[in-house]
């Protein structure tokens, strides 16, 4: 039986999940890690999100006027994202624009209505019975909003109230806000240039700026349905099934590759490793631009979709 080929981010977990840099907490691969690891990123978000609680708490003022979940108005909304399903590259946008589907052909073969149905449902009996029930940070052992899946709210502690995962309070994705796909694709290898020697050199030098893409700081929180953003004013993730977003990525890359030429100059310079300020000043760079995309994200608009990000 032959191996199953490895991703190239496979590749990269497993050059450098055993170094010492890394089990002391620097990572440029997006991976949950350990629980409670510096790499835990669905943990950091929750915790870090704790503090950015004006995103999330209170949003909610008019559910009672909120529409009846009739499979007509779900097909409406639905047609709004037919043009991002139709670009994303899964199994069922190729079916259905390869057999040309009708959208209510696509939606009943998939089972769609009664699968986002069900996703906004809940939350919003959640909301009939208490208005903060969206909130985080709000009687956690009881809601356990935002927990990821099996983590103590109260860690380390060791309460045993454990995380109910990304479907409560409602659906939601930890989003690294400078994505994972960006740093392979800016620090590796370039057509433009010629092949170097070692095309890992530049990653092992990121690594020793002891920077984390799955820290705090790089990840947000945000609903994957436009329903919820409409509500809370928040942009959504990649909804409707929609599996990258490459728009926002692109966005990131001018910022990256900056870290990418800094890096190539101690390359050229026979470096090994990153001086203390050329360090200080990598982590630097990616923190201020976690933190303008994130600024970026919070005044895109209610529901829309990053993936549409211009911008």
């Amino acid at each position: 039986m032959s191996k199953k080929k490895q991703t190239e981010k496979d590749r990269h977990l497993a050059r450098i999940k055993d170094t010492e840099l890394h089990k002391a907490g620097a990572c440029y691969i997006g991976h949950t890690g350990k629980k409670y690891s510096p790499c835990d990123y669905p943990w950091n978000g929750y915790r870090i999100s704790k503090n950015r609680d004006s995103m999330y708490n209170d949003k909610v003022s008019l559910v009672g006027q909120w529409r009846e979940k009739k499979l007509d108005w779900f097909k409406k909304r639905a047609k709004e994202e037919i043009e991002h399903i139709r670009k994303c590259k899964t199994g069922f946008a190729k079916l259905a624009v390869g057999t040309q589907l009708s959208l209510l052909k696509l939606l009943s073969s998939l089972n769609w209505a009664d699968k986002f149905n069900a996703r906004i449902e809940k939350p919003y009996k959640k909301l009939k019975v208490d208005p903060r029930a969206w909130n985080i940070g709000y009687e956690e052992p009881t809601l356990l909003n935002f927990i990821p899946r099996d983590h103590d709210y109260d860690y380390p502690q060791q309460k045993r109230c454990l995380g109910k995962g990304a479907d409560n309070p409602y659906y939601h994705n930890h989003h690294h806000l400078i994505p994972g796909g960006v740093i392979l694709k800016c620090i590796g290898p370039q057509d433009t240039e010629a092949k170097p020697d070692d095309p890992d050199k530049r990653f092992d030098l990121l690594l020793t700026s002891k920077w984390n893409i799955n820290k705090g700081e790089n990840i947000v929180i945000l609903p994957t349905e436009k329903f919820i953003g409409n509500q809370i004013d928040l942009p959504t993730h990649c909804p409707y099934g929609q599996r990258k977003h490459p728009t926002y990525s692109k966005t990131c890359e001018t910022d990256v590759n900056i870290v990418r030429s800094r890096l190539q100059e101690a390359l050229d310079k026979g470096l090994h490793k990153l001086a203390k300020d050329d360090a200080k000043a990598v982590r630097q760079q990616m923190r201020q631009l976690s933190k303008r995309l994130l600024r970026q994200i919070r005044r895109m608009g209610a529901g829309v979709s990053i993936s549409t990000r211009n911008s």
